[in-house]
């Protein structure tokens, strides 16, 4: 099987990015939701309503279904 080109991988790289952020800040919004939980960062920002933490919550589903599909065409290495 055939190694995918640098434009593949530096996707793959964004998806992974993508999928960690999106699943942290939907957890963090859940907690907030649901627990009350205080998070105070500088420059980010903690959906605690419901609209965005579906928004955020399929984001991160999306783009984790997608980066699994992505990993599945990669050769595992010797």
């Amino acid at each position: 099987m055939k190694k995918p080109g640098i434009a593949k991988e530096l996707f793959i790289l964004l998806l992974a990015a993508f999928c960690v952020a999106f699943s942290i800040a939907t957890i963090m919004g859940l907690a907030s939701y649901l627990f009350g939980f205080e998070f105070e960062m500088e420059g980010a920002a903690v959906p605690n309503d419901p609209p965005a933490l579906v928004l955020f919550a399929v984001i991160a589903i999306v783009s984790c279904a997608l980066l699994k599909r992505m990993l599945r065409d990669i050769p595992e290495a010797d």
